[in-house]
């Protein structure tokens, strides 16, 4: 008998029973650190692999806090933004409607000439929805009234295919978002070179 009243191989029995209990807790624990770890790593190469896809630079300190601030379950993976220096957090007018953008190359795609070759609506409301929602601004020419913009989108189009783009140059016919997005992107960058 113990001093507590209990018997020895009693007492033994517990013990064993309270350290294969704790011994399991600490298993689990492991078990989800490791998991965690997995899952942010995980995300934040699924993050790097869809900026790469995009043709956008990857900055890790943005990718490892986006992948450790993920709420576990989440099936969207979402482009991590890039950290601001404090000398570049100035407020900012924004340019005529457009939204102020967090970095040169941003804000330097919103200031790209945009000609969008188009019809009445509804016929070309996707590309105008699309330009409204990223505050681009862009100059709207209808083809069955003008003549001159006609003229300029047969140039671009000569099948007829509406809607039809003019950004700073660079001419295509037919809404594709990445394909819009690219352009802004290398005018933004020429511009940027100047």
């Amino acid at each position: 008998m113990s001093p507590d009243g209990t018997c020895v191989r009693c007492r033994r029995e517990a013990d064993e029973a309270a350290d294969a209990l704790e011994a399991a807790r600490v298993r689990r624990r492991q078990t989800l650190v490791v998991a965690g770890t997995a899952a942010a790593a995980l995300i934040a190469g699924a993050i790097a692999f869809a900026v790469q896809l995009r043709g956008r630079p990857v900055h890790a300190a943005a990718t490892a806090t986006a992948a450790a601030s993920a709420p576990s379950g989440t099936s969207r993976i979402e482009t991590p933004l890039a950290p601001l220096e404090p000398a570049k957090v100035v407020a900012e007018p924004a340019a005529q409607g457009a939204t102020a953008a967090a970095t040169p190359l941003d804000r330097a795609m919103h200031a790209v000439p945009i000609t969008l070759y188009c019809r009445p609506p509804p016929e070309c409301e996707r590309a105008r929805a699309w330009l409204r929602d990223g505050s681009y601004l862009y100059r709207e020419r209808n083809v069955d009234v003008d003549p001159t913009a006609a003229a300029a989108w047969k140039r671009i189009a000569p099948d007829g295919t509406v809607p039809a783009f003019d950004v700073d140059g660079q001419t295509f016919a037919g809404f594709d978002p990445d394909r819009v997005t690219g352009a802004l992107e290398y005018a933004g960058a020429r511009r940027l070179q100047r």
